[in-house]
């Protein structure tokens, strides 16, 4: 496995020049909190985007301000930061780990807001197009999913501009710490997990239900099992394996489908 970490243009400068060589098995990855790797040697190759400069206010409008954030910084950062000056839109998203470019790759969300919800434009690179700044009618926005209209192939989240409106800093922070306690009481967020495992089904009760009807509330195999708190969650105990991991997700995955033919989509990617 190589890596190659990439903290302003003049990197992505030389990795326009170098893709060629990282071979056809390329991962962009942020902070890796929703990646299950497989067990076992591969040849792979890992982008990283590190840049992570403070945001910056842009625009000012009335009640709500536009703000550009790299999306190297983390999410549970970019809070702090709103926190810090009264601005709000990101309080649901309290307790989600990760990068700000990986929330957007991910469309990441919580108690019905999601990312592309309070982003005004994005910028991203591409091997084959360099940098471009894209506005969010070239942006396609879905569950869980991120695209660019204009380039169907791989990309990096660089930066975007979010808009967040004007608010007292200590509503915003109080408000921060209802969504984190609520997460915190619902869901393994403290534990070695990698996030949500399957994306809910569209007409069926939601994934972490089904998986509990289906009897995996707490099931293990080999050091990790599905979560006593929300079944939707794979929890490393400390030995565990990516074959364990696997298999789980396997037996779950064809018992949620012959109990309440319901086919369940991982959330997880898996490596």
């Amino acid at each position: 496995m190589t890596a190659y970490y990439a903290q302003d243009y003049l990197d992505l400068e030389t990795l326009a020049e170098i893709w060629p060589e990282l071979g056809p098995d390329v991962l962009i990855l942020g902070r890796g909190s929703n990646i299950l790797f497989q067990d076992g040697i591969r040849e792979l190759s890992i982008v990283v985007w590190e840049k992570n400069d403070h945001p910056i206010v842009i625009k000012e409008v009335e009640d709500k301000v536009v703000a550009l954030v790299d999306a190297g910084m983390s999410l549970p950062g970019l809070l702090r930061w709103c926190a810090g000056h009264g601005f709000s839109g990101t309080e649901r998203m309290a307790g989600i780990p990760g990068s700000v470019g990986g929330a957007i790759a991910m469309n990441a969300g919580s108690y019905g807001v999601e990312a592309g919800d309070i982003l005004s434009s994005v910028t991203v690179w591409t091997p084959e197009s360099g940098i471009m700044e894209l506005e969010t009618d070239g942006l396609n926005f879905g569950y869980r999913t991120f695209k660019i209209t204009s380039a169907p192939g791989p990309f990096i989240v660089l930066k975007a501009c979010f808009i967040f409106e004007k608010d007292d800093p200590w509503a915003v922070r109080s408000r921060i710490k209802e969504f984190y306690n609520r997460k915190k009481s619902a869901q393994p967020i403290l534990e070695n997990t990698a996030g949500c495992v399957f994306k809910n089904p569209d007409g069926f009760d939601p994934a972490g239900f089904l998986l509990e009807q289906a009897g995996f509330r707490g099931k293990t195999k080999g050091g990790v099992c599905f979560s006593d708190k929300h079944a939707n969650f794979l929890v490393n105990k400390g030995n565990g394996s990516s074959q364990a991991a696997l298999e789980l997700i396997t037996e779950a995955r064809e018992a949620v489908l012959r109990i309440f033919g319901a086919s369940l989509e991982l959330e997880v990617r898996v490596v």
